[in-house]
């Protein structure tokens, strides 16, 4: 597919036509999407670059690279597994071999913590610091995300990343370093809630989690993207979906001081099963409030209770 013409615009042009033959860029302007994707992560060329410097030639070597990952996209390697990295909320982030990588709306959970830590009463406000938490944290996108947003808007925060996977620990350690948060940062591996350490926080304003929710029969028809490329223990939620909402609902309470929020997501469908399962937790009497957000595309998405 080389041409003597190795322009930005020219590899645009050609990748855009060639990852139409994917199931998911039927549409032209998705696939031209996707070819802007890869030069943005691939070669660190945001959009007004790309437009700007369209006519820039590229060498060979970098033409030949940048054909190599539209060839392995075309046998259904998702992006984030070619190159390691997925932007989010912004920022650009390592990702673990076989890790779960990111989704957009994923965002939601920073916008709804955002959200709820801005309008919480009393104001948290200095001396003291927020304590947040992200379990199931993979690389560390949404909790990272959330601190550095934080940090913007002059508030101190720390923040604990817990994963049972410890690959996924240290990538978010990684992620932590380059974003310069890690001195606001614990880490841990562990399953589902903190193991007691010292240096840790015993109770949390604000607690994130997205965790496995699909059902284990519906993990074979997913897209090749997804089953083949991330691991089964990251997607795998039990039967319906909701084995780790069921885990949470008992102990949560426990880790949250009073007026704070947990924020998970959830799968399509789900949200009610999952109130109903929280409404039932060992922990219900302490429920005080509850909100939610739907996905880009309007679907259910994102719950939210204040304990």
């Amino acid at each position: 597919m080389h041409t003597e013409e190795t322009t930005i615009a020219e590899f645009v042009r050609q990748a855009a036509l060639r990852l139409q033959a994917l199931p998911d860029f039927s549409q032209g302007g998705e696939a031209r999407w996707e070819a802007r994707q890869i030069l943005s992560q691939a070669l660190g060329l945001n959009l007004t670059c790309q437009y700007a410097e369209a006519n820039r030639s590229l060498s060979p070597e970098t033409w030949a690279w940048l054909q190599e990952i539209v060839d392995r996209r075309l046998a259904h390697e998702p992006l984030s597994a070619i190159l390691g990295r997925r932007d989010f909320y912004g920022y650009s982030f390592q990702l673990s071999p076989g890790g779960l990588a990111p989704r957009p709306e994923t965002e939601l959970l920073v916008d709804l913590g955002l959200d709820l830590l801005a309008s919480a009463q009393p104001p948290r406000e200095a001396p003291g610091y927020l304590q947040i938490a992200e379990l199931c944290c993979g690389s560390g996108a949404p909790g990272l995300s959330l601190l550095a947003e934080l940090r913007q808007r002059g508030q101190q925060a720390e923040l604990l990343l817990l994963d049972l996977d410890p690959l996924a620990v240290a990538t978010a350690k990684v992620n932590a370093e380059n974003m310069g948060l890690a001195p606001a940062c614990h880490f841990q591996v562990a399953d589902l809630f903190p193991q007691e350490s010292q240096g840790l926080p015993r109770a949390f304003d604000l607690i994130l989690v997205n965790p496995p929710y699909i059902p284990s029969g519906e993990i074979p028809q997913l897209m090749p993207e997804v089953k083949d490329h991330e691991n089964a223990w990251a997607l795998d939620g039990g039967k319906d979906g909701l084995d780790y909402y069921r885990r949470l609902a008992e102990k949560i309470g426990t880790w949250l001081k009073p007026g704070a929020w947990l924020i998970m997501e959830h799968g399509v469908g789900q949200r009610a099963d999952i109130q109903q399962t929280f409404a039932a937790g060992s922990e219900h009497d302490r429920i005080v409030d509850c909100r939610t957000l739907d996905d880009y595309a309007g679907l259910d998405r994102v719950l939210a209770l204040q304990y």
